[in-house]
């Protein structure tokens, strides 16, 4: 049996905040939340000595290394 490999084409997240019920909310790219979400990821990437690269794409965060 041939099996075709596939590549991963794209990366991205939805940036969201957990309010205070606990519960997931999508943040759009104008709520200012949603680069916060953004600065904290890319710490996260750099403390963890990732070389990776974070741009947005409409609500979605596209990430590239």
């Amino acid at each position: 049996m041939y099996h075709r490999r596939e590549s991963l084409q794209r990366v991205s997240f939805l940036p969201l905040w957990v309010n205070t019920m606990g519960q997931p909310e999508p943040l759009p790219a104008d709520d200012p939340r949603s680069d916060k979400v953004v600065q904290y990821m890319e710490w996260l990437c750099r403390d963890q000595k990732l070389d990776t690269g974070f741009s947005r794409d409409g609500d979605e965060i596209v990430l590239s290394t």
